[in-house]
This record gives C-alpha cells, sequence and structure tokens, in this order.
C-alpha cells in the first residue's frame, strides 16, 4: 500500500529538534563519506525567476531512497499561494515501488534550518548577535532552532518589506521573551554591523541586493540559504574559509550562471562533522553556503514516515 501524509501530518510526525540536528548531521557525513548517491539538482524554470528542481537520493547506509519534486515561484504572494510548494516520494530500495507520498515543504524548512545548526555548532562557545536577512518561513524555522539551541543572544531582522521584519521580531519574542531582545532593521547593512553571525535567508530569483565586505567585519560566521542573493564572491575572498553542502551541486549552478565570480570551496559542511575526515574549523571568518541536498530530504522522510506508520498517520492509497 501507499501512504500519503499531509503537511499536517508531516509536522506531526517530526521528530524532536535534537533528534532533527543528529538527521541532519547523519545527511552530511553521508556526503563526506561517499555513503550517498545524490547528483545535482535537475530543474526546468516556466517562468522567469521560478523553478521547479528534481531531487533524487539514495543513502547507501540506511538503503532508504527517494526523490524531491518542489518548486518556488516567488509570485505565487501576488496569487496568495505558497511561495515554495512541493512533494517526496519515498521508494522500497530492493523493489523500487513507492511506499509513501509527503508533502515536501515542513521537511525543507526543518532539514534546511537542522543543516543550519550544524554550522551553527562549530562557534557555539556563546550566544551570538545573529543577523537575519529575509523575514519568510526560512526565517523563522531559522529563529527557531537557534532560539531552541541557546545559539542567539541579540536578534536583527531586516526585509525588504519592513511590516514583515517587524511581525517576524514580535513573533520571536513568544520564543524566548525574557532573554532574546530584537530589533527590525531599517537597512541590510544596519542589521550585519556588528553581528557575530549572519543568515541570509532572502526568497531566491529576487533580485539580488549584495552585503559589502566591509559591513562583515565582525561576522564570523556568514550563512547563506538564499545562494548568492546577499553574499558575493568579494565577501567569500576575503574570507578564512568557504565551504558548501555539496560541492558538485555548487559547481553545477555556478556553471548554469549563479555565484558569478565565486571561488571554489574549500570544503564541504560534512568535513567538519565527521571523525573520518576530521576538517578543522577556521579561527577566522567562514562562509558556508547551502543549496540544500536531497538526502536530508530523503533521511528526514524516512524517519517522519516511520513515526507516521507507528503512531496510524497517513492516507492509504490504492495501487
Amino acid at each position: 500500500m501507499l501512504t500519503y501524509l499531509s503537511a499536517a501530518a508531516v509536522r506531526d510526525c517530526l521528530p524532536s529538534v535534537s533528534t532533527q540536528v543528529e538527521l541532519a548531521q547523519t545527511a552530511l557525513r553521508a556526503l563526506a563519506t561517499n555513503q550517498a548517491e545524490m547528483p545535482p539538482k535537475v530543474a526546468v524554470h516556466p517562468r522567469d525567476s521560478a523553478l521547479l528542481e528534481a531531487m533524487p537520493a539514495w543513502w547507501r547506509n540506511g538503503d532508504v531512497a527517494g526523490l524531491k519534486w518542489i518548486s518556488a515561484f516567488p509570485s505565487n504572494r501576488i496569487h496568495q499561494q505558497p511561495q515554495v510548494m512541493g512533494l517526496i516520494v519515498l521508494n522500497d530500495a530492493t523493489t523500487g515501488a513507492p511506499v509513501c507520498i509527503l508533502d515536501a515543504v515542513e521537511i525543507t524548512l526543518a532539514r534546511t534550518a537542522a543543516i543550519s545548526a550544524l554550522a551553527l555548532r562549530l562557534y557555539r562557545d556563546s550566544p551570538h548577535a545573529v543577523a537575519i536577512l529575509g523575514a519568510g518561513a526560512q526565517a523563522r524555522a531559522h529563529i527557531s532552532i537557534a532560539v531552541a539551541l541557546g545559539f542567539v543572544h541579540d536578534l536583527r531582522v531586516f526585509d525588504r518589506h519592513k511590516e514583515r521584519a517587524d511581525e517576524l521580531v514580535s513573533w520571536s519574542q513568544s520564543l524566548a521573551p525574557s532573554t532574546l531582545p530584537g530589533r527590525a532593521c531599517a537597512s541590510a547593512q544596519d542589521a550585519v554591523e556588528g553581528a557575530s553571525v549572519i543568515i541570509s535567508c532572502a526568497s531566491l530569483g529576487t533580485k539580488r541586493h549584495l552585503l559589502q565586505s566591509e559591513w562583515v567585519d565582525a561576522a564570523r560566521l556568514v550563512l547563506a540559504i538564499d545562494e548568492d542573493v546577499y553574499v558575493s564572491g568579494d565577501i567569500v575572498r576575503a574570507s578564512d574559509a568557504f565551504i558548501v553542502d555539496d560541492i558538485n551541486q555548487f559547481r553545477s549552478a555556478r556553471d548554469q550562471g549563479d555565484f558569478a565570480g565565486f571561488p571554489d570551496p574549500d570544503g564541504i559542511l560534512g568535513g567538519y562533522l565527521s571523525p573520518e575526515v576530521s576538517t578543522v574549523a577556521p579561527a577566522g571568518r567562514l562562509v558556508v553556503i547551502t543549496l540544500g541536498v536531497g538526502i536530508a530530504d530523503i533521511i528526514f522522510a524516512a524517519a517522519v514516515y516511520q513515526s507516521a506508520r507507528d503512531a496510524g498517520i497517513g492516507l492509504l492509497l490504492e495501487p
């Protein structure tokens, strides 16, 4: 039988934050140790600044295989439709039969923030002044996990729509109202100057609003999940190290026109997390760009599917 899990069902079956971070670490270690088969994303672009991406992956150790099919249409805001929509299909790795179809949005939010938490862990010596660029769903996911893991003592938010930044700051107070001062900033420069951690999570396809190198002098970690909307090749070259979640995927995106002027990465995030590789985190500024890896989607989806089966959750579909 084939099981369908809606967004609400996926949300109910997501594991704890600490387990999510462990799943993300498993995914990145799989990439670093050749335990994942994962080609670069394949995309089509039916409208300007819009895309549909296919993200297949197989986790060798867990023998889990599947595909995420995800869309990103920034103009959907005008039509009052979600900007990001998609599905994940899990397959039986022995027969190839599809066993579960899951809504992809909740898993995408969770796994992206969990992977970012692994980058934050490289600088876990103290809570940080954190600047968030962009005030959408990914910003909420990142603030939630950063607060839950104790990484934030001061929050600055910038969004091109000031009311969205105000709303996000107000919402963040409900997470830790007595310990998390926050403010909406009038510009990206205002948000990032003096911040030790910068997280850029603007909508993909938006006009680029690049940061200036001199604005980020205090930053120890610059983390971008929005490709090169805010982070430039100049900032990368002025930093002590540059890593990504998957080098092949980064190079593929650069070959297709993104990341113009960016050098090759120094390594991958999984290399900082795997005893088998044992890369040491740099003493100075680190730039991390995560493009999103299908192996994390599949590992998260498998955990959600198992939880749903244990709880008897999901709609059974006739073959």
